[in-house]
């Protein structure tokens, strides 16, 4: 299948009419949950500040972003605060699940780092043989 290209601040419907394989995977997929990017959050426990976090930049650059945390744009302030972050630049646009679901799946798992292995089960113990 044909990755499609990333698309800046275009509407879902321009996005779905440049890309058919886009289109048949997100029918109906929403822009955002109603009222996460608009209505106020109220955070209280600085605990907060110490779990570490993966920014996987997409829309804007990783650069971009610190410029703004730099600058202490309002839209970054409490990323600002965080004191373990990394970045990963994935340059997709929005959506990059359904653009290249790939190359996410693999940042999302170097944030993660390597995964422990589940211990072994109890070895059976051997039988005799008759």
């Amino acid at each position: 299948m044909r990755s499609c290209p990333p698309w800046r601040r275009r509407g879902i419907a321009r996005a779905r009419s440049r890309c058919p394989a886009w289109s048949r995977k997100t029918p109906t997929a929403p822009r955002s949950p109603e009222h996460v990017t608009s209505d106020r959050q109220h955070l209280s426990d600085e605990r907060r500040y110490d779990v570490p976090v993966t920014v996987i930049a997409c829309e804007f650059s990783s650069a971009m972003i610190r410029d703004w945390m730099q600058a202490e744009h309002p839209a970054v302030r409490e990323l600002a605060k965080i004191r373990d972050v990394d970045y990963i630049d994935l340059p997709t646009g929005h959506w990059p699940q359904f653009t290249r679901p790939g190359e996410l799946g693999q940042a999302i798992l170097a944030s993660v780092g390597p995964v422990p292995s589940a211990p072994s089960s109890p070895s059976s113990p051997s039988c005799p043989s008759s």
